[in-house]
């Protein structure tokens, strides 16, 4: 049913190509980018009404009451209005970007901040500006605009003069919209009385509630960047680590004494507990999200070591043991 839908919108977009195609180059679009989209809604609401599909054979009954106008209005309204304010929000960014109200280290702060102003959603992970969500949709990268919904003018006149001539306004408003959709709104206001239910947020930075018995996981970081800093951080503290113990364990075995056993000891304890303490905060990441392949590495290795770390007391038997090995006198 939806490719029936889908293929009489693409129709309008052709037969609207088709009125203006006489006019010079540079006036072959449409007047507004949103006129192409109303001419496709209006050829797809057309064939999308139950007396339509029974007329040609995709619906065996067609029931005429209350009942049906506002279960048919509520799915219109829930592929049309639900959609209304996403597709308002995306101009609004782009065009404080376009402005320079929003700077490139605010892209994805604002995005957020726009979609649960005006559609009550958050991110359900933690963002921050390494990530640019925006660019997830399509019309972004491709500057596509969405704001604002005759024909063989094309863009040869300026869109308000052109909605005078069709409508006998040159300025769009909702009204005819909110008529459309006043049963199923009424329907809607009625039930909220009913239930007392409340509208809307109040508060911006609202986040989902985890429900229970969710997956355990749920406290894992899933943040890149601090993850980023986390490695950063392991491997300026590993190459002192690391070189401790190496430098400790030359001086063993150029000359073994027990003190420098005892020190290579102490160095071989520090790295064990060093791999421990970070093998245990890397277990702390989710990296499914990760796009850094390196990150993902390193975090699975640092899992994968602390797991194997040998507790203390085995490093000691090691190290005494190996103190012991070398002491022994060669037997010919």
């Amino acid at each position: 049913m939806e490719q029936l839908f889908t293929v009489h919108h693409e129709m309008g977009h052709v037969e609207y190509y088709l009125q203006y195609k006489d006019q010079p180059v540079s006036f072959r679009e449409g007047a507004n980018p949103g006129f192409h989209e109303a001419i496709g809604d209006v050829m797809a609401l057309s064939v999308s009404t139950p007396k339509h599909l029974k007329e040609i054979g995709l619906l065996e009954n067609v029931v005429d009451d209350q009942e049906a106008d506002i279960n048919y209005l509520l799915k219109m309204a829930l592929e049309k209005i639900a959609f209304l304010p996403f597709g308002y929000l995306i101009d609004q960014w782009r065009w404080g970007v376009f402005s320079g109200r929003i700077t490139p280290e605010n892209y994805n702060f604002e995005w957020w901040y726009l979609r649960t102003k005006y559609q009550g959603i958050c991110p359900p992970v933690p963002r921050n500006e390494n990530n640019f969500d925006p660019g997830a949709k399509y019309h972004i990268p491709a500057n596509t605009p969405y704001i604002s919904k005759a024909l063989s003018a094309g863009s040869s006149k300026p869109w308000q003069d052109i909605l005078q001539e069709l409508t006998g306004s040159g300025k769009m408003n909702a009204s005819a919209l909110l008529e459309y959709f006043k049963p199923v709104t009424d329907w809607l206001q009625k039930k909220n009385n009913e239930n007392k239910e409340e509208l809307g947020w109040s508060d911006f930075t609202w986040t989902p509630p985890i429900p229970d018995g969710y997956p355990n996981g749920i406290d894992k970081i899933t943040d890149e960047k601090k993850a980023q800093e986390f490695v950063d951080n392991y491997n300026t503290v590993t190459e002192k680590v690391w070189y401790d113990y190496t430098e400790a364990s030359w001086a063993y075995n150029t000359n073994i004494t027990e003190q420098n056993n005892k020190v290579m000891l102490e160095k071989s304890l520090e790295m064990s507990n060093h791999s421990l303490v970070y093998g245990v905060q890397a277990r702390q990441f989710d990296s499914t999200d990760f796009q850094s392949p390196e990150i993902k590495r390193i975090l699975k290795k640092l899992s994968d070591i602390e797991r194997a770390a040998l507790p203390e007391e085995e490093v000691k038997e090691v190290g005494a043991g190996s103190y012991c090995y070398k002491k022994m006198p060669v037997v010919a």
